[in-house]
């Protein structure tokens, strides 16, 4: 199966990607068809977010931002 940051990948819901990730979602994790959240993004149409969720993605493969959660914080991108 599919992990919850994949659905969310697959859903095409920025805001569910944003708050998984700060909760610490796994952003490598396959599922039964070897597939990352970052392959499924490939693959689906985001409506202006993808650029978004592209660099959310590498902020946190490169350790940029940490898993944490504020719902007072706005986001800085």
């Amino acid at each position: 199966g599919n992990t919850a940051l994949h659905m969310a990948v697959k859903a095409g819901s920025f805001d569910a990607v944003k708050l998984l990730l700060a909760f610490g979602a796994i952003l490598d994790a396959r599922n039964l068809r070897n597939e990352s959240p970052q392959d499924l993004l490939k693959s689906q149409e985001w409506y202006g977010t993808k650029d978004k969720v592209e660099k959310l993605f590498k902020k946190y493969k490169e350790g940029k931002r940490k898993p944490h959660f504020n719902p007072a914080q706005k986001e800085d991108m």
